[in-house]
C-alpha cells in the first residue's frame, strides 16, 4: 500500500491536487453513526480541495469482520458522497450475456434491471478481490441511490476519462429515476448480513410493495437466527431481493 499510495501521490502532485489516505472497516459502513463520521470527514475533505482515496484497513480486519471486495465498497463511498456516477474498471470490457470466453459471448451496453443477468456474472476478475458479480452488486447499490455506474476495461489509455466520454465500448447501469434517500439507501444496503431470511413469493411482493404490514401476518422470525437491529433494517431489502434472485451479500467463507 505505501508503494502504491505514494504513486497516488506523484500522480496528484503532477497535476496539481492532493490526495489523502482514507482506511474504513466494515463498521464504519454498517454503524450509523460512524458511517456519518466518516461520511463528514470525507465531504470536508473534498471541499477542502483534497481527493480522498478510501480502501479498506486490512491490519485490522478479520475474514469473518471485511467487506471483502472494492467494489461493493465504491458502491458504498458513491453513496457517501452522493455521486452521480461510479466508475468499476475490471479485466474486459464490460458486462457479457455469458462467458465472455464462450463463442457468441455479446456486450451488454446497457443494464437497467441487474436481476437479469447474475447467471452469467460468476467468474472473478484477475485485476481485483471481486468479479462480475460483486460488480453488479454494486451496480445495484449505486442505482439505488440514483448513481450511475460504468463498468469497463482498466487495461487501457485513460481509462476513466474514455469511459465518461464514451469513446470505448463499456457497460452502463442506469441509474434509477426516483433514488432512495440517503437514510434508506444506508439501510437497506448492506455489506455484510447476519442471517438469511426465506419467505413466501407472495410475502416478498407485498413488501417489494411496501405493505410490510399484511406481510407480518403471513410468517414470523426467531430472534435466535437474526439479530433484531439486522432484521427491522434489512428484511424489506432481503425481501425484495430473494424475490428477485439478486444476492445481497457475498457467502460467508466456512
Amino acid at each position: 500500500m505505501p508503494i502504491l499510495l505514494n504513486a497516488y501521490k506523484q500522480v496528484a502532485h503532477e497535476y496539481s491536487f492532493d490526495i489523502a489516505q482514507v482506511l474504513v472497516t466494515l463498521k464504519d459502513l454498517e454503524d450509523r453513526r460512524r458511517f456519518l463520521n466518516t461520511k463528514n470527514t470525507v465531504h470536508r475533505l473534498l471541499r477542502a480541495g483534497i481527493t480522498p482515496i478510501v480502501n479498506e484497513n486490512d491490519s485490522i480486519t478479520t475474514e469473518e469482520i471485511r467487506v471483502g471486495d472494492n467494489d461493493r465498497l465504491a458502491a458504498k463511498v458513491a453513496q457517501m458522497v452522493q455521486a452521480e456516477t461510479l466508475v468499476i474498471l475490471t479485466c474486459v470490457d464490460g458486462l457479457y450475456d455469458r462467458d465472455p470466453s464462450e463463442p457468441g459471448a455479446a456486450l451488454v451496453e446497457t443494464v437497467s434491471d441487474v436481476n437479469e443477468f447474475l447467471e452469467v456474472t460468476k467468474g472473478v476478475s484477475s485485476l481485483g478481490s471481486g468479479g462480475m458479480l460483486t460488480k453488479m452488486q454494486a451496480a445495484n447499490m449505486a442505482q439505488n441511490s440514483g448513481c450511475a455506474t460504468l463498468i469497463g476495461n482498466g487495461e487501457a489509455d485513460r481509462p476513466v476519462t474514455s469511459l465518461l466520454d464514451g469513446t470505448r465500448k463499456h457497460t452502463r447501469c442506469v441509474a434509477n429515476a426516483k433514488p432512495a434517500t440517503d437514510w434508506t439507501a444506508w439501510l437497506t444496503d448492506r455489506l455484510q448480513m447476519a442471517g438469511s431470511l426465506v419467505i413466501p413469493g407472495a410475502a416478498a411482493t407485498r413488501f417489494a410493495a411496501g405493505n410490510a404490514a399484511c406481510c407480518a401476518r403471513t410468517f414470523s422470525l426467531s430472534r435466535a437466527a437474526l439479530s433484531g437491529a439486522t432484521c427491522c433494517t434489512s428484511m424489506t431489502r432481503m425481501a425484495t431481493n430473494a424475490h428477485a434472485g439478486l444476492p445481497t451479500s457475498p457467502p460467508r467463507k466456512r
